[in-house]
């Protein structure tokens, strides 16, 4: 069944070939990732280069942050470049002054886009440094508590 597959891919073998190579990949880098994160426990605890709270956030949040950025830039940068090229060229085989008009919001709208992605900037950065100074106190009542368990414990 395999032969009578591959000899209908015909001129497509090469990628029938490279699509599994490149999903082995994808699973090495996924299971590389704890070893990774393991590494920076151990380095960033082990030489106190980061605080605990920060330690926490960037092991949650921006790991999957990272992860969600690249899968939507994967496809934004693919797909959308096609749609808009697409799209410009059948508006100019329909209507050519409308595609002259649909061209100026197309410039109008990626002016406001920048203009938003950079005031966004700031905030986010502000929001992570408001994330860590949250995990400092989650894990200085966790510290706590476990003093005040085996401070109960030792005493019972």
């Amino acid at each position: 069944m395999f032969k009578t597959l591959l000899k209908q891919i015909g001129d497509y073998k090469k990628d029938a070939i490279l699509t599994p190579v490149f999903v082995v990949m994808e699973v090495i880098m996924e299971v590389i990732i704890p070893i990774m994160m393991a590494a920076v426990i151990d380095y960033g605890l082990a030489d106190q280069n980061m605080g605990r709270a920060g330690l926490v956030t960037r092991m949650t949040t921006d790991v999957m942050n990272v992860q969600q950025a690249f899968q939507m830039s994967i496809r934004i940068r693919v797909r959308a470049p096609i749609m808009l090229v697409s799209a410009m060229v059948m508006t100019f085989l329909i209507h050519p002054r409308f595609a002259l008009i649909f061209l100026i919001v197309i410039v109008c709208l990626a002016a406001v886009l920048a203009l938003i992605s950079s005031r966004a900037n700031p905030t986010l950065r502000r929001v992570f440094h408001e994330y860590d100074e949250l995990n400092a106190r989650v894990q200085e009542n966790v510290n706590g508590m476990r003093v005040v368990k085996s401070f109960c414990a030792g005493g019972v």
